[in-house]
């Protein structure tokens, strides 16, 4: 079918960048910015190209002869610098690219602290999940309806004996608040 439709389209075919870029062998990049250079309306690879424009990307016009440069003064040539550039060959970096690095000191993880109302959630979460895995639910798979609401009464009571400590807790804080107002208002200024 595509065989079809290209012959019937004829030379309104468009070739895509990265299909052009895959047949000369570089990069799309590279492809992509020639054909912005020469004002091409192409945004991505896969942006397509009429034959015209793949004639002109991979052909660019010669500068036109008629422009004469100024013959620029001649200048004694110097000895080339012994300083050669290293090209690299490999596409892959090279190992000692990263040993040239220094290592990043990394940063202790930060300790996030829970309050208290969180961390009572969580502890009661851990109990559920305790009692559920005692009856076997991870193993079996279903449990009986007397054993599950059996269960549910044992976190019910956990649930109801944590809530009584938390109270119990939250009692002594706001009374030992209480006397330290008063003895800081007692005492001498």
């Amino acid at each position: 079918m595509r065989y079809i439709f290209n012959h019937i389209k004829g030379n309104d075919m468009k070739k895509r960048i990265y299909q052009l870029a895959k047949e000369v062998g570089c990069s799309n990049q590279e492809l992509l910015e020639r054909a912005q250079k020469l004002g091409f309306a192409v945004t991505t690879a896969s942006s397509g190209l009429s034959e015209e424009e793949t004639q002109q990307l991979l052909n660019p016009p010669k500068r036109s002869a008629t422009k004469t440069k100024a013959p620029s003064p001649k200048v004694p040539k110097s000895k080339p610098s012994k300083q050669i550039k290293k090209v690299k060959t490999s596409v892959f970096p090279q190992l000692s690219d990263y040993e040239k690095k220094p290592a990043k000191k990394a940063k202790p993880p930060e300790v996030k602290t829970l309050s208290p109302k969180r961390a009572h959630h969580y502890f009661v979460f851990v109990v559920l999940l305790f009692h559920l895995s005692i009856a076997g639910l991870g193993a079996v798979g279903v449990l009986s309806e007397v054993r599950m609401n059996q269960l549910v009464r044992q976190t019910n009571q956990v649930i109801k004996n944590l809530n009584q400590e938390n109270e119990a807790q939250s009692k002594a804080i706001s009374q030992l608040e209480q006397k330290q107002s008063t003895t800081s208002s007692e005492a001498p200024k």
